[in-house]
């Protein structure tokens, strides 16, 4: 029996796939804590282990509606300032790129 943990790990965050980095950063952000992560791990064993296919579509249905309530104690990280202070920053710089492009005549 082989578990893949590549599926269940990229599985804590809700996956987003737009061009709107606003939204990219609220997907990124868990909806899981680290005991919820820690007790689906041991129940995905079990499920996997022994083929509980009713068992793994209660915790399919679990997750989506899960992913629709993030985790609020994140908001108040580090992790998270950190993450939009980049975010910041790149546009910041995006924003001088594009702007001293236009000033220079299209970058010529």
């Amino acid at each position: 029996m082989q578990v893949d943990f590549q599926s269940l790990m990229s599985g804590f965050s809700a996956p987003v796939d737009t061009g709107d980095p606003i939204k990219s950063i609220y997907g990124i952000i868990p909806y899981m804590d680290s005991t919820q992560m820690h007790l689906k791990f041991q129940l995905m064993y079990f499920i996997e282990k022994y083929d509980l296919t009713e068992w793994r579509k209660v915790f399919e249905d679990i997750d989506v509606q899960l992913q629709h309530n993030k985790n609020i104690n994140f908001f108040s990280s580090q992790n998270l300032k950190a993450l939009l202070s980049a975010y910041t920053q790149n546009e910041l710089v995006r924003g001088i790129k594009v702007t001293s492009l236009n000033e220079n005549g299209g970058g010529n």
